[in-house]
């Protein structure tokens, strides 16, 4: 697909002016500010951390307020109580080891039960032993049950072969079964995409013809990149008639999708290249709308006031993650919320 933009102003830097020839250039270049954002917010807060109750605050009240509270201090107080070492209960029997006594006296009932009927066993044996005088009829006896165990044993066998194979043939049924089905779904979804969405629009149309405004760029702000992208996108399919859609998923367990783009529908690879370019069409087309929020907010410029204060968060959230493997975190939660709003519901022949 053509990075080229449209005009001079498709990859010009909102924050430095600089112009850049192409999206890669553009966004190596947006890099360097999402760095410079991020330290500079850094420098301007101290954070709070309390790993106990994985709560973190950024003003020293609140800091306060928190490690007065009932659930810190019973966190607290439960953590050093779970640092000192536990006594341990064995069994005498077995030298099975439990934490709790309950556990241990569970356990001596059955085990106290076992050794006895070993016992038992063990005297009921020799018993009988002491009863066989070693005649040839008690060798027999012996001998005779010996041959009656070994019979059993093998009838155990081969009843523990037949449920494997009733499980062998359901299964067999079960993936004839299904690959017919998935064949008659597959007939379906090609009709489907190429007769009744035949007029639907390419991906990258789609993304031209998003019109945002300052508000969307606000809900960024608020809602952070990953909710701000995904809102920009379910909106404007969701305002669209299906068969219009540029893209529909068909299975959201594997993430299957299939993307119109050059007026052929195509299964998207498994990295979703052709969803994550438009992806990032949507946020510069967003990042655009940042210059009308200036000129509505003149105050943005005064430090700490509530108005650089959004312009801090909106700036940092419409940028995105500033390591490229953040950025890969946030398009994929992104494509998944998208995806999840557009799968389509297929029936069989």
């Amino acid at each position: 697909m053509d990075n080229t933009p449209k005009n001079a102003t498709d990859f010009l830097c909102i924050f430095c002016n600089q112009q850049c020839s192409n999206m890669e250039d553009y966004d190596s270049h947006l890099m360097q500010h999402r760095t410079f954002l991020n330290e500079k917010n850094a420098e301007k807060r101290q954070e709070f951390l309390c790993k106990e109750c994985n709560f973190k605050c950024s003003k020293k009240c609140d800091w306060s307020r928190h490690i007065s509270t009932a659930k810190h201090l019973n966190r607290t107080f439960l953590n050093e109580k779970n640092a000192e070492p536990k006594p341990l209960h064995k069994c005498s029997n077995c030298n099975k080891v439990y934490k709790a006594k309950n556990s241990l006296w569970y356990h001596m009932k059955k085990c106290t039960e076992t050794i006895n009927n070993t016992q038992t066993e063990v005297q009921t044996l020799e018993n009988k032993m002491v009863a066989f005088d070693g005649s040839a009829k008690s060798m027999e006896i012996i001998t005779d049950l010996l041959r009656q165990n070994k019979e059993l044993h093998q009838q155990v066998i081969e009843l523990s072969k037949e449920p494997k194979i009733i499980t062998n043939n359901i299964t067999n049924n079960n993936i004839t079964n299904s690959n017919n089905n998935n064949t008659n779904n597959q007939f379906n979804l090609n009709m489907f995409l190429n007769e009744e969405c035949k007029n639907a629009l390419n991906i990258m149309d789609f993304v031209r013809g998003l019109k945002l405004t300052v508000e969307d760029i606000e809900e960024t702000g608020r809602l952070g990149y990953v909710g701000g992208m995904t809102r920009i996108f379910v909106n404007a399919l969701k305002d669209m008639d299906v068969k219009m859609r540029p893209i529909h998923c068909t299975d959201i367990k594997r993430e299957t999708v299939y993307v119109k783009d050059d007026d052929t529908w195509e299964k998207d690879n498994q990295e979703k290249i052709k969803l994550k370019r438009a992806l990032k069409q949507v946020a510069h087309k967003n990042l655009q709308m940042l210059p009308e929020w200036q000129e509505q907010n003149p105050d943005y410029q005064i430090l700490d006031t509530p108005e650089n204060q959004q312009y801090m968060k909106i700036s940092l959230s419409s940028l995105g993650a500033y390591s490229d493997e953040d950025a890969q975190k946030q398009e994929d939660k992104i494509l998944k919320n998208v995806l999840k709003e557009v799968v389509l519901e297929r029936k069989g022949t």
